[in-house]
């Protein structure tokens, strides 16, 4: 019998012993925290919490009570640098694409024990992890971590869509990337702002359609046009891309400060592109990210290497202040300009051009030829329906667009997509000089007229085609009239309406493969005061052909000469003036004979005329007048005559 109770405890101490194993297996004990077990990866005990829309910090305490205390959401204030908290629209932060803002974050931990953490930054809508870093956290440490996030290029998305407000999530995670704790907040990374830079005879006021566009194509989206520019619109002063510049860098300077955005970009409508490249010249910098601070820069039909119109409308703004300035788009002009404009300073230049439109002899957008609108720049546009200005009224009817700064059209198909494009790195660091081309010379102006037009009335001025191939009538715009050209038959062939002579800089007439004969040209002043219309013809394939040359001379002087050829054979019964004006300055223009007799360089009777000035420092317009028994040409040029050396 003690033999049986023997044998019945011992089965009795062995099956207890069997359950505590099974219980320990099933239920482990809970472990004495050190530094030890601190560091061992825990088993997966706990659901992550799942983020909510709330912007309020949830604090939830979990085994060892660790949580999140605060998150404070930076950025750099411009210019200090200094951090300053997101701005707020309805509660939601919002920031500007290429900001980089920082998440402060406080830990709060119960335990004396040191725990590697990592604080995570997810976009809620992808679960795309934006940044992190790694964080140690007891209740004796200073438990806090700065993470940072570059918004650069998140404001779309990659199918093309702006982000909107989107659900940031600040989680804290243990070594087996389990959630302690987690903050959910709302955020909005708006498009960089763009900055529109209006061309020549204009002002910022030309862009409130694309202020527009820019608005519905997304939420907070900034089209900021610079109105503290002097291109020559009416009522206000002429200054050329340099001047303009340093007025640019003033408001750009003080669009960031307002809008503490790192970042932004530039579009610029044909003198507006220039204004923009010796912006980059001057003032192109890098924000503290090492990015530049213009990321891009879109030209609408600039005029990199002049254009024959602007040769043309040169004649004009040597005789009449009506066209100041028009000798700063000539290829004569922009060559030198672009000999020192040659930094972007990592900026990406893309560039749109118009084509298929008669401009003053050769392809473009009716002003500036296509290879000059594209010399610089990067996935560059030619539009086969873009002009830059409307005159013929067929591009309306069947392009449907006037202008750049009106057509929704090139907005949506360049514009737009160049912007929210993912910005590289790839841009060139510098331009290399280019000179325009052969076939960018300007058509000679073969007469040039004023005609007074009394209020409310009719006038028909008669313009005669010579021997040539294109004609064109080139006008100062004057609001509240018309004009048309009519063939010799009277048929319209191209019209300018009061909203032309309104909004453009310049109106243009065109003809192409006119033949021979006595054209009209009919003004309807609409207007209740006298107006005075400057115009000049302008035709070619002439057989006449006027080419300019001026040299600065060793001693100081200047020799201005002009060779005049008919048929390629030097002409030498013809009379010749150069009328010339200093460009800075009411200083007036000054008129001299030019001679085929020997003076300076050239001989006599080889139908090369020239003179030999004196002429102070600065920038000059020249245009050259060559009258013949039946002809009459003129040519523009212009040309810099430099100090003295030592001066």
């Amino acid at each position: 019998m003690r033999h049986s109770w023997g044998r019945f405890l011992t089965l009795a101490v062995v099956g207890a012993l069997a359950m505590s194993l099974v219980s320990c297996a099933v239920n482990p004990p809970t472990p004495t925290l050190t530094a030890t077990t601190a560091a061992t990866a825990r088993p997966a005990t706990r659901t992550p919490r799942v983020p909510t829309v709330t912007p309020e910090l949830v604090v939830t305490e979990v085994l060892e009570g660790i949580h999140l205390t605060d998150i404070t959401v930076m950025q750099p204030d411009i210019p200090s640098g200094e951090m300053v908290v997101l701005p707020t629209v309805a509660d939601d932060a919002y920031t500007y694409d290429g900001n980089i803002i920082t998440f402060n974050v406080s830990i709060g931990s119960d335990s004396d024990i040191t725990f590697p953490l990592r604080i995570e930054v997810t976009d809620s809508t992808n679960n795309a992890v934006l940044a992190s870093a790694d964080v140690a956290a007891s209740n004796t440490n200073q438990n806090s971590a700065t993470v940072m996030w570059d918004t650069l290029d998140t404001s779309w998305t990659a199918d093309g869509t702006v982000g909107g407000v989107r659900t940031i999530v600040v989680s804290l995670l243990d070594e087996a990337n389990e959630t302690l704790d987690s903050a959910n907040f709302a955020l909005t990374v708006r498009p960089r702002p763009v900055v529109l830079i209006q061309g020549w005879s204009s002002t910022d006021g030309m862009w409130s359609n694309y202020v527009t566009y820019l608005a519905d194509a997304a939420d907070g989206w900034v089209g900021l046009p610079a109105d503290n520019l002097s291109t020559g619109a009416p009522g206000q002063p002429f200054h050329d891309a340099k001047w303009n510049a340093d007025k640019l860098n003033e408001f750009i300077t003080a669009q960031r400060e307002e809008l503490d955005a790192q970042h932004l970009d530039l579009v610029g409508h044909s003198m507006g592109g220039l204004i923009g490249r010796a912006y980059l010249q001057a003032y192109g910098a890098q924000d503290a990210d090492g990015q530049p601070v213009v990321l891009r820069l879109l030209t609408l039909g600039t005029p990199n290497q002049g254009s024959p119109c602007g040769n043309v409308g040169a004649v004009l703004s040597v005789f009449s202040s009506k066209l100041d300035g028009a000798w700063h788009f000539t290829p004569a002009y922009m060559n030198d300009f672009n000999r020192t404009v040659t930094d972007t300073h990592g900026t990406t230049i893309h560039a749109l051009a118009g084509t298929n439109v008669w401009t003053c002899g050769i392809t473009g957008d009716g002003v500036v030829p296509v290879g000059s609108a594209t010399a610089y720049g990067t996935d560059n546009r030619v539009a086969s329906f873009t002009a830059h200005i409307p005159g013929v009224e067929l591009w309306e009817l069947v392009f449907g667009a006037r202008d750049f700064e009106y057509s929704q059209t090139q907005f949506n198909d360049f514009t737009l997509p160049k912007l929210r494009a993912p910005w590289s790195e790839t841009a060139p660091l510098a331009l290399i000089a280019q000179a325009a081309s052969s076939e960018s010379d300007a058509p000679p102006v073969t007469q040039r007229f004023t005609l007074t037009i009394p209020a409310a009335s009719i006038a028909v001025m008669t313009v005669s085609a010579f021997d040539g191939e294109d004609l064109g009538v080139m006008i100062a715009p004057v609001a509240g009239v018309t004009a048309e050209l009519r063939a010799p038959d009277g048929t319209v062939i191209a019209s300018l309406d009061e909203e032309d002579m309104e909004t453009l800089p310049v109106g243009v007439l065109p003809y192409e493969d006119a033949p021979a004969g006595r054209y009209t040209v009919h003004f309807t002043n609409n207007s209740p005061i006298t107006v005075t219309m400057e115009m000049a013809v302008f035709e070619s394939g002439l057989s006449y052909v006027l080419d300019i040359e001026v040299v600065q001379q060793a001693d100081g002087t200047t020799l201005v000469s002009a060779a005049l050829f008919q048929n390629g054979a030097p002409v030498t019964n013809a009379v010749l003036t150069a009328h010339l004006e200093l460009t800075e300055g009411d200083v007036g223009t000054s008129l001299h004979p030019l001679t085929d007799e020997e003076a300076g360089s050239s001989t006599a009777n080889d139908g090369v005329y020239s003179t030999v000035l004196d002429l102070p420092a600065g920038v000059y317009a020249l245009a050259v007048k060559a009258q013949t028994s039946d002809y009459s040409v003129t040519e523009s040029h212009t040309f810099t005559v430099n100090p003295p050396s030592g001066d």
